[in-house]
């Protein structure tokens, strides 16, 4: 019974996702949250450098 309610949920979440995205379906929406992660590792890393360069004197980036 378990398994067939797993197919459900997941059968009606690909069915939505071709509503939203009828190319892509959930292969889009997978590609633009796994790009959204990868934009939000980049800020992340950048910020960390920032603080690196405001917490360290300046003698250390001449």
């Amino acid at each position: 019974m378990k398994e067939q309610q797993q197919w459900v949920i997941s059968s009606s979440f690909e069915a939505q996702c071709r509503i939203v995205g009828p190319i892509y379906g959930c292969v889009g929406i997978i590609s633009l949250l796994q790009s959204q992660i990868q934009t939000k590792k980049n800020e992340n890393l950048l910020a960390k450098t920032n603080l690196v360069r405001t917490t360290l004197p300046n003698s250390y980036f001449h």
